[in-house]
């Protein structure tokens, strides 16, 4: 039962990974947008902070409960000191969980620092700063040698 969860929950990750990477895209590309067209903050980078911030948050959901069913962080936390030497289950263990901890929480601070701008280009600047760093942090944290699709 909990392997069926698990590879249910991988295949929703894997998949759900494109959506968060678009939208991390979108949300950059409309900052910088609306920083040089001079455009209204309501109009675009709030919707688009929205949009970015909630699929990273459900990503990040499906990312907790493969890591309480997944196989290889129970093997890893049976063994910590073994797994700190394998560098595929410490990156699963430790980097990438931390990764992404790092990646959602400079979204959600970007986003209220955004809110409590006082112009148009002050809440783009700031929304723009968080959220590149958290797309760069987030890329970084993604295991891109494992199958990119998974069916």
């Amino acid at each position: 039962m909990l392997e069926r969860i698990y590879l249910t929950f991988l295949t929703i990750h894997s998949g759900w990974r494109w959506l968060v990477i678009l939208a991390g895209i979108y949300l950059i590309v409309k900052c910088v947008w609306g920083l040089v067209k001079k455009s209204p903050f309501e109009t675009g980078g709030r919707t688009a902070s929205i949009f970015y911030v909630g699929i990273l948050d459900l990503q990040f959901l499906f990312g907790i409960v493969l890591y309480a069913t997944s196989p290889i962080i129970h093997s890893a936390w049976a063994n910590i000191g073994a797994a700190m030497k394998n560098q595929e289950i410490r990156f699963f263990a430790v980097e990438h969980a931390f990764a992404m901890v790092i990646a959602v929480a400079l979204a959600h601070v970007g986003s209220v620092l955004a809110k409590r701008g006082t112009t148009d280009a002050a809440k783009y600047r700031r929304l723009l700063i968080f959220s590149s760093l958290s797309f760069i942090v987030m890329m970084m944290g993604i295991p891109w040698w494992r199958p990119l699709f998974r069916f």
